[in-house]
């Protein structure tokens, strides 16, 4: 009986560590167009994996030829909310969609889709702008998928983390300690070998200062006061918020794109 308890605790034990590897391994980048080697594949899975970990909001990338009958923004919003992307409760994460078009103008598009408060706040409209530029000018107009892919990623963890290690900021901050330490010293040796200096004479403030207090009046003759309305256009979010929508599945989202 002990036996059959053991054995049914350790089934339920593996049961829970598979659904949490399964959690941990989601994939994180698809290339259903086939325009990545498999090396460069290998490199992009780990960088992402990467950002997703110290951001703590899931790093998506997904490469397909076209999206249906569907609109950049509703396949991307789709692909992340029903195949359960995101972290914590709040499913924070981005999603990249890139669509490879079928050589026409106008026909290639990249899209970003954002999920979750703290991702939302952190990506805002001009944020995107920029991540879209690192991807596209990066290397996407030119057709070098890797190298646009790449430049997207390293904009995007700036937003999170610094992407310093700790080794290189430990080497940063020595190297400045050591630095201190020289310029201190050399300043030290340089007084020191001036010898004793010659005293300060004292200086008499109340002998060697003039104060004069006198009287004056201003006269108050008038005020003068223009206003005008500012108009605001409330269109589109300012720099620094996002603007958002509702997607299929009833997620808020963020996001924007354009065609290269």
């Amino acid at each position: 009986m002990v036996v059959k308890k053991i054995i049914c605790s350790l089934i339920i034990f593996f049961c829970i560590g598979l659904s949490s590897y399964a959690e941990i391994e989601k994939k994180l980048l698809i290339d259903e167009a086939g325009v990545l080697q498999p090396e460069v594949f290998a490199k992009i899975e780990k960088h992402l994996k990467t950002v997703s970990q110290k951001s703590g909001s899931d790093a998506v990338v997904v490469i397909v030829s076209d999206a249906g009958e569907k609109s950049p923004q509703d396949y991307a919003d789709d692909y992340f909310d029903y195949n359960d992307y995101g972290q914590g409760s709040e499913k924070e994460g981005s999603l990249l969609l890139i669509i490879t078009g079928d050589g026409t103008p106008g026909s290639r598009y990249a899209h970003i889709s954002t999920h979750g408060d703290k991702t939302i706040k952190t990506i805002t409209d001009s944020v995107i702008e920029k991540l879209l530029d690192s991807l596209i000018d990066g290397g996407l107009k030119a057709n070098n998928y890797s190298k646009g892919i790449e430049s997207y990623l390293n904009t995007l963890s700036g937003r999170f983390y610094n992407s310093l290690s700790l080794l290189e900021v430990g080497m940063s901050l020595g190297l400045a300690l050591l630095a201190f330490f020289f310029k201190f010293s050399g300043t030290i040796r340089k007084y020191k070998s001036k010898g004793n200096f010659a005293p300060v004479p004292f200086y008499d403030v109340s002998k060697n200062s003039l104060v004069s207090f006198a009287t004056t009046d201003d006269t108050f003759l008038s005020t003068n006061t223009a206003s005008r309305i500012i108009q605001t256009s409330s269109s589109k979010g300012s720099s620094g918020s996002s603007t958002t929508h509702t997607s299929s599945s009833g997620q808020t989202h963020g996001g924007g794109g354009r065609s290269f």
